[in-house]
Protein backbone atom coordinates (compact mmCIF):
# COMPACT_ATOMS: atom_id res chain seq x y z
CA UNK A 1 0.00 0.00 0.00
CA UNK A 2 2.91 1.94 0.63
CA UNK A 3 4.81 1.55 -2.28
CA UNK A 4 1.51 2.11 -3.93
CA UNK A 5 1.32 5.38 -2.70
CA UNK A 6 4.82 6.38 -3.37
CA UNK A 7 4.42 5.03 -6.91
CA UNK A 8 1.10 7.43 -7.63
CA UNK A 9 2.89 11.03 -6.11
CA UNK A 10 5.59 10.01 -8.78
CA UNK A 11 3.37 9.79 -11.05
CA UNK A 12 1.53 13.31 -10.39
CA UNK A 13 4.92 14.81 -10.63
CA UNK A 14 5.64 13.57 -14.40
CA UNK A 15 2.42 14.61 -15.30
CA UNK A 16 2.76 18.02 -13.71
CA UNK A 17 6.19 18.13 -15.01
CA UNK A 18 5.64 17.81 -18.47
CA UNK A 19 2.25 19.87 -18.23
CA UNK A 20 3.81 23.23 -16.99
CA UNK A 21 7.58 22.09 -18.76
CA UNK A 22 9.27 24.45 -15.97
CA UNK A 23 10.56 21.76 -14.09
CA UNK A 24 13.43 18.78 -15.60
CA UNK A 25 12.67 15.28 -14.37
CA UNK A 26 16.15 13.63 -13.29
CA UNK A 27 17.37 10.77 -10.77
CA UNK A 28 17.64 13.45 -7.79
CA UNK A 29 13.93 14.79 -8.10
CA UNK A 30 12.59 11.02 -7.90
CA UNK A 31 14.94 10.02 -5.02
CA UNK A 32 14.04 13.53 -3.30
CA UNK A 33 9.93 12.65 -3.31
CA UNK A 34 10.60 9.17 -2.05
CA UNK A 35 11.77 10.42 0.97
CA UNK A 36 9.75 13.10 1.45
CA UNK A 37 6.42 10.57 1.43
CA UNK A 38 7.81 7.40 3.46
CA UNK A 39 8.57 10.43 5.89
CA UNK A 40 5.20 11.32 5.88
CA UNK A 41 4.00 8.43 5.97
CA UNK A 42 6.30 7.61 9.18
CA UNK A 43 5.46 11.07 10.89
CA UNK A 44 1.89 9.77 10.64
CA UNK A 45 2.54 6.10 12.28
CA UNK A 46 4.08 7.72 14.77
CA UNK A 47 1.59 10.52 15.43
CA UNK A 48 -0.90 7.51 15.37
CA UNK A 49 0.95 5.16 17.98
CA UNK A 50 1.73 8.58 20.49
CA UNK A 51 -2.22 8.92 20.49
CA UNK A 52 -2.92 5.14 21.35
CA UNK A 53 -0.57 5.03 23.87
CA UNK A 54 -1.60 8.48 25.60
CA UNK A 55 -5.51 6.40 25.85
CA UNK A 56 -3.40 3.37 27.65
CA UNK A 57 -4.19 3.17 31.25
CA UNK A 58 -5.92 6.42 31.04
CA UNK A 59 -8.36 6.82 34.19
CA UNK A 60 -12.01 7.40 33.22
CA UNK A 61 -14.13 9.39 35.13
CA UNK A 62 -18.01 7.70 34.39
CA UNK A 63 -21.06 10.33 34.40
CA UNK A 64 -23.67 9.11 37.52
CA UNK A 65 -25.53 7.30 35.09
CA UNK A 66 -23.00 5.33 33.12
CA UNK A 67 -21.52 4.27 36.89
CA UNK A 68 -24.98 3.32 37.78
CA UNK A 69 -25.47 1.26 34.54
CA UNK A 70 -22.10 -0.26 35.10
CA UNK A 71 -22.60 -0.96 38.66
CA UNK A 72 -26.39 -2.94 37.76
CA UNK A 73 -24.34 -4.52 35.03
CA UNK A 74 -21.47 -6.30 38.10
CA UNK A 75 -23.96 -6.62 40.84
CA UNK A 76 -25.46 -9.20 38.76
CA UNK A 77 -22.54 -11.36 38.44
CA UNK A 78 -21.88 -11.12 42.03
CA UNK A 79 -25.61 -11.90 42.98
CA UNK A 80 -25.43 -14.70 40.77
CA UNK A 81 -22.53 -16.17 42.30
CA UNK A 82 -20.65 -16.51 38.66
CA UNK A 83 -17.20 -17.25 39.84
CA UNK A 84 -13.98 -15.53 38.85
CA UNK A 85 -12.90 -16.51 35.40
CA UNK A 86 -9.74 -15.57 33.06
CA UNK A 87 -10.52 -15.02 29.44
CA UNK A 88 -12.32 -17.40 27.45
CA UNK A 89 -11.92 -19.31 30.23
CA UNK A 90 -15.58 -19.87 31.81
CA UNK A 91 -17.56 -23.08 31.51
CA UNK A 92 -20.57 -23.36 29.73
CA UNK A 93 -22.50 -24.88 32.67
CA UNK A 94 -21.69 -21.23 34.17
CA UNK A 95 -22.87 -19.66 31.45
CA UNK A 96 -25.95 -21.61 30.98
CA UNK A 97 -26.74 -21.23 35.28
CA UNK A 98 -26.26 -17.54 34.59
CA UNK A 99 -28.56 -16.74 31.73
CA UNK A 100 -30.90 -18.92 32.88
CA UNK A 101 -31.27 -17.01 36.36
CA UNK A 102 -30.56 -13.70 35.17
CA UNK A 103 -34.20 -14.55 33.22
CA UNK A 104 -35.53 -15.92 35.80
CA UNK A 105 -35.17 -12.80 37.88
CA UNK A 106 -34.94 -9.97 35.66
CA UNK A 107 -37.01 -11.12 32.55
CA UNK A 108 -40.44 -12.66 33.81
CA UNK A 109 -42.19 -11.71 30.40
CA UNK A 110 -39.43 -14.72 29.06
CA UNK A 111 -40.83 -17.39 31.28
CA UNK A 112 -43.45 -19.82 30.28
CA UNK A 113 -45.28 -21.81 32.44
CA UNK A 114 -44.68 -25.66 32.78
CA UNK A 115 -48.42 -27.26 33.44
CA UNK A 116 -47.51 -30.72 32.86
CA UNK A 117 -44.67 -31.90 35.03
CA UNK A 118 -44.81 -31.34 38.99
CA UNK A 119 -40.91 -31.20 38.91
CA UNK A 120 -40.27 -28.13 36.54
CA UNK A 121 -42.92 -25.07 37.17
CA UNK A 122 -41.02 -22.64 33.93
CA UNK A 123 -39.33 -23.02 31.05
CA UNK A 124 -37.49 -20.52 29.09
CA UNK A 125 -36.34 -20.20 25.60
CA UNK A 126 -32.80 -21.13 24.44
CA UNK A 127 -32.87 -17.70 22.14
CA UNK A 128 -33.71 -15.60 25.55
CA UNK A 129 -30.95 -17.74 27.46
CA UNK A 130 -28.40 -16.94 24.14
CA UNK A 131 -28.88 -13.10 24.14
CA UNK A 132 -28.18 -13.00 27.81
CA UNK A 133 -24.68 -14.76 27.39
CA UNK A 134 -24.33 -12.29 24.39
CA UNK A 135 -25.13 -9.20 26.15
CA UNK A 136 -22.88 -10.31 29.50
CA UNK A 137 -19.96 -12.33 27.69
CA UNK A 138 -20.37 -11.44 23.77
CA UNK A 139 -20.54 -15.32 23.51
CA UNK A 140 -22.30 -16.88 20.45
CA UNK A 141 -23.33 -19.26 22.63
CA UNK A 142 -24.49 -22.92 20.93
CA UNK A 143 -23.63 -25.79 23.70
CA UNK A 144 -26.72 -26.27 25.12
CA UNK A 145 -27.40 -29.10 27.49
CA UNK A 146 -28.81 -30.12 30.84
CA UNK A 147 -27.03 -29.07 33.75
CA UNK A 148 -26.65 -29.97 37.70
CA UNK A 149 -27.45 -26.80 39.97
CA UNK A 150 -27.62 -28.20 42.77
CA UNK A 151 -27.28 -31.97 44.10
CA UNK A 152 -29.84 -34.05 42.05
CA UNK A 153 -31.72 -30.48 40.55
CA UNK A 154 -31.05 -29.70 37.03
CA UNK A 155 -31.87 -27.46 34.45
CA UNK A 156 -33.75 -29.53 31.75
CA UNK A 157 -33.00 -28.82 27.96
CA UNK A 158 -36.04 -30.31 25.81
CA UNK A 159 -37.40 -28.41 22.85
CA UNK A 160 -35.27 -25.61 22.75
CA UNK A 161 -35.93 -24.95 26.04
CA UNK A 162 -34.58 -24.91 29.77
CA UNK A 163 -37.18 -26.21 32.02
CA UNK A 164 -36.44 -24.74 35.67
CA UNK A 165 -37.12 -26.80 39.04
CA UNK A 166 -40.14 -25.87 41.24
CA UNK A 167 -38.00 -25.52 43.94
CA UNK A 168 -34.50 -25.87 44.51
CA UNK A 169 -33.84 -25.75 48.36
CA UNK A 170 -30.69 -25.48 50.19
CA UNK A 171 -30.86 -25.80 54.47
CA UNK A 172 -29.46 -22.51 55.95
CA UNK A 173 -28.71 -22.03 59.82
CA UNK A 174 -29.83 -18.31 60.96
CA UNK A 175 -30.12 -16.92 64.28
CA UNK A 176 -33.47 -15.25 64.61
CA UNK A 177 -32.97 -12.79 67.60
CA UNK A 178 -29.84 -11.79 69.82
CA UNK A 179 -29.57 -14.39 72.27
CA UNK A 180 -31.54 -16.76 70.63
CA UNK A 181 -31.38 -20.16 69.18
CA UNK A 182 -30.70 -21.11 65.62
CA UNK A 183 -33.22 -21.78 63.19
CA UNK A 184 -33.05 -23.87 60.79
CA UNK A 185 -34.78 -22.81 57.40
CA UNK A 186 -34.78 -23.15 53.42
CA UNK A 187 -34.24 -20.82 50.54
CA UNK A 188 -34.66 -21.69 47.03
CA UNK A 189 -31.26 -20.98 45.62
CA UNK A 190 -32.95 -20.23 42.09
CA UNK A 191 -35.32 -17.59 43.21
CA UNK A 192 -32.78 -16.19 45.49
CA UNK A 193 -29.58 -16.42 44.76
CA UNK A 194 -28.33 -14.08 47.55
CA UNK A 195 -29.50 -15.92 50.45
CA UNK A 196 -31.66 -13.69 51.87
CA UNK A 197 -28.55 -10.87 51.94
CA UNK A 198 -28.36 -7.23 49.73
CA UNK A 199 -25.43 -8.10 47.62
CA UNK A 200 -24.30 -5.34 45.36
CA UNK A 201 -21.04 -4.29 43.33
CA UNK A 202 -19.79 -0.53 42.50
CA UNK A 203 -17.37 0.44 40.40
CA UNK A 204 -14.39 2.23 42.19
CA UNK A 205 -12.00 2.90 39.48
CA UNK A 206 -11.63 2.29 35.79
CA UNK A 207 -8.83 2.52 33.17
CA UNK A 208 -8.51 2.52 29.34
CA UNK A 209 -6.32 0.09 28.26
CA UNK A 210 -6.70 0.71 24.17
CA UNK A 211 -9.59 1.67 22.10
CA UNK A 212 -12.05 -0.86 23.16
CA UNK A 213 -10.45 -2.34 25.82
CA UNK A 214 -10.58 -1.57 29.96
CA UNK A 215 -10.23 -2.66 33.17
CA UNK A 216 -12.48 -1.76 36.29
CA UNK A 217 -11.88 -2.24 39.85
CA UNK A 218 -14.94 -3.14 42.19
CA UNK A 219 -16.42 -2.89 45.71
CA UNK A 220 -18.50 -5.23 46.92
CA UNK A 221 -21.43 -5.05 49.54
CA UNK A 222 -23.21 -7.07 51.41
CA UNK A 223 -25.66 -6.90 54.50
CA UNK A 224 -28.33 -8.18 56.06
CA UNK A 225 -31.54 -7.88 54.51
CA UNK A 226 -33.55 -7.49 58.08
CA UNK A 227 -31.69 -4.86 59.83
CA UNK A 228 -33.94 -2.58 58.52
CA UNK A 229 -36.79 -2.22 56.71
CA UNK A 230 -35.39 0.91 54.37
CA UNK A 231 -32.72 -1.16 53.09
CA UNK A 232 -35.42 -4.13 51.87
CA UNK A 233 -36.72 -1.38 49.73
CA UNK A 234 -33.85 0.46 48.55
CA UNK A 235 -31.47 0.42 45.87
CA UNK A 236 -27.66 0.96 46.27
CA UNK A 237 -26.49 1.21 42.83
CA UNK A 238 -25.96 4.69 42.86
CA UNK A 239 -25.32 5.73 46.55
CA UNK A 240 -21.44 6.86 47.01
CA UNK A 241 -19.58 4.85 49.51
CA UNK A 242 -19.50 7.86 52.34
CA UNK A 243 -23.32 7.68 51.94
CA UNK A 244 -23.70 3.71 52.63
CA UNK A 245 -22.08 4.08 55.46
CA UNK A 246 -25.47 4.81 57.29
CA UNK A 247 -26.44 1.57 56.54
CA UNK A 248 -25.16 -2.22 58.00
CA UNK A 249 -23.15 -3.26 55.39
CA UNK A 250 -19.74 -5.10 55.20
CA UNK A 251 -18.22 -2.14 53.89
CA UNK A 252 -16.58 -3.21 50.72
CA UNK A 253 -16.95 -6.61 51.96
CA UNK A 254 -13.98 -7.90 48.81
CA UNK A 255 -12.35 -6.02 46.34
CA UNK A 256 -12.54 -7.76 42.52
CA UNK A 257 -11.59 -6.05 39.25
CA UNK A 258 -12.81 -7.51 35.38
CA UNK A 259 -11.36 -6.55 32.39
CA UNK A 260 -14.53 -5.03 29.84
CA UNK A 261 -14.87 -4.76 26.13
CA UNK A 262 -16.98 -1.74 24.73
CA UNK A 263 -19.37 -2.72 22.11
CA UNK A 264 -21.06 0.57 21.78
CA UNK A 265 -21.86 3.32 23.68
CA UNK A 266 -22.35 2.35 27.32
CA UNK A 267 -22.81 -1.54 26.46
CA UNK A 268 -20.09 -3.41 27.67
CA UNK A 269 -18.94 -7.21 27.84
CA UNK A 270 -17.00 -8.93 30.70
CA UNK A 271 -13.63 -10.59 29.38
CA UNK A 272 -12.18 -11.78 32.67
CA UNK A 273 -13.20 -11.70 36.60
CA UNK A 274 -11.09 -11.83 39.01
CA UNK A 275 -10.27 -10.76 42.80
CA UNK A 276 -8.29 -7.82 43.37
CA UNK A 277 -5.44 -8.39 45.32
Amino acid sequence: MKLLFILLVIVVFFINCNKNGKQKVTQENIKSIEIETKSNVVSEKVKTEVISEEKMNKTINLDEKSWEKLNIFFSKLYQYDVPYFEQDKLSDDEFIKFAVTYNLLNLPENLEKVNDDEKYSEKVSVKNVHNVIKKYFGKDFTNDKTITVFYDYSLLFKDNHYYIPTKIPKEVHSRREPGQSYLIYEIDLMRNPTKDMIKFSQVSKMYQNNETDFTVELCTYRGDMYHSDTISNSKFYNIKADELEGYIFYACDKKTKAKIRKIQNDEYIVLEYSENK
